[in-house]
């Protein structure tokens, strides 16, 4: 069985479109009535109790293979169980069948206020939840397995892979990863958690990183055997995870959380990719600072955690971030600025590479800039932020 969802605003649209069908009919529900008018007044009920929530019509198909046919009563049995486990108890609904395809099928329209108390149906994971709630009315109805979205997504065994596990009984790096990786993501969980979830598994998890430095790829390592997320399937890739599985990334929350965890699995920056990076986060940042040497009237202007040096002999922009021992600051851009143009100069960079422009240091020159176009007068040779 295949389980789809859709939320909507308005009940009328969608009722008469299942009403006007083709052999479309109303098997059941808990309203009285029978007309798409009707209904929609019935429904509107309902959004009395919470006027603000825009979205408050969720609408759901459940569809048969061509092979299967059902009863009304047992559709309507199973809509009350799907209804009931995503949490629908209390909320108003219909069933409508139809019989304008070769395959059989029901639509469930129902509110996402309950009309009982006026509380709002949570819809978080709602599509990952309804894979399983479907799984399990496969099971208990006896019907006939579909194949989910998450194992469409899901690359299949090689004929090789096949004949290692008639030849030994076990089973492939490739299932293997898939399992583990299927069992630490079926509740929510954060991609910093899942890494180190992952690492205590033997699971060794490696990211590579855009020229800009941020996350683009995931690979996993096995007993010495490493796969890329894509050779595990498009859900196993790190767009994927957050798609089709219920793994949450933030940047703020988990960029150096997941730096520091896979730095210990042998993530690494290719020297070509570090001063890619470097040579396009300081196109960023440089026209920030000759604007603050401009306003400050300053070749040497400072911030709270920064120094700018202007060296107008040789036409070279520095920028530095202060360290305790103003011998020890870290020189994190270097750029020539002649003809209006600027154009990053190589800065050395440690086995750690240290001396990268980090997205927090984008963001604070951000902000920078931003109080920059707001201020007209002379700034002080210290600029605050």
């Amino acid at each position: 069985m295949i389980g789809k969802h859709i939320k909507g605003k308005g009940f009328r649209g969608v009722l008469d479109y299942l009403h006007e069908k083709d052999q479309s009919l109303l098997i059941g529900g808990n309203m009285a009535g029978d007309s798409p008018r009707i209904l929609s007044a019935e429904f509107s009920l309902a959004k009395q109790l919470n006027p603000k929530l825009k979205k408050i019509v969720s609408h759901f198909s459940l569809s048969l293979p061509k092979t299967e046919r059902l009863d009304n009563d047992t559709w309507n049995a199973i809509a009350d169980d799907y209804l009931e486990e995503m949490g629908f108890s209390g909320s108003q609904y219909v069933v409508y069948r139809h019989g304008d395809k070769d395959h059989d099928h029901i639509h469930i329209v129902a509110s996402r206020v309950r009309i009982t108390d006026g509380t709002t149906v949570n819809d978080s994971w709602d599509f990952v939840r309804s894979m399983k709630i479907v799984r399990d009315l496969e099971i208990k109805y006896q019907l006939t397995p579909t194949l989910s979205s998450n194992q469409k997504l899901k690359r299949g065994q090689t004929s090789g892979e096949r004949r290692l596990i008639e030849r030994t009984g076990e089973e492939s790096i490739r299932t293997k990863l898939q399992q583990i990786i299927d069992a630490e993501t079926k509740q929510p969980i954060k991609m910093s958690e899942l890494v180190n979830c992952l690492k205590k598994r033997g699971i060794n998890v490696q990211l590579s990183l855009t020229q800009t430095g941020q996350f683009r790829g995931i690979s996993y390592q096995l007993n010495e055997i490493a796969m890329s997320g894509t050779q595990l399937g498009q859900a196993y890739t790190f767009p994927g995870l957050q798609k089709h599985r219920q793994i949450s990334y933030d940047h703020d929350r988990d960029y150096d959380l997941l730096l520091n965890a896979c730095n210990q699995n042998s993530l690494k920056i290719s020297s070509l990719e570090a001063d890619q990076q470097q040579k396009q986060r300081s196109l960023v940042i440089a026209p920030i600072l000759r604007n603050l040497v401009n306003q400050t009237k300053n070749n040497n202007p400072e911030t709270e955690r920064y120094r700018v040096a202007w060296q107008k002999n040789i036409k070279t922009l520095s920028l530095y971030k202060k360290n305790n021992d103003k011998n020890h600051d870290l020189l994190i851009l270097l750029v020539k600025y002649q003809n209006q143009k600027f154009t990053p100069l190589e800065i050395p960079l440690n086995e750690e590479k240290k001396s990268l422009i980090k997205q927090s240091d984008l963001d604070y020159w951000h902000q920078v800039s931003i109080k920059l176009s707001q201020t007209n007068s002379k700034l002080k040779r210290t600029f605050k932020i």
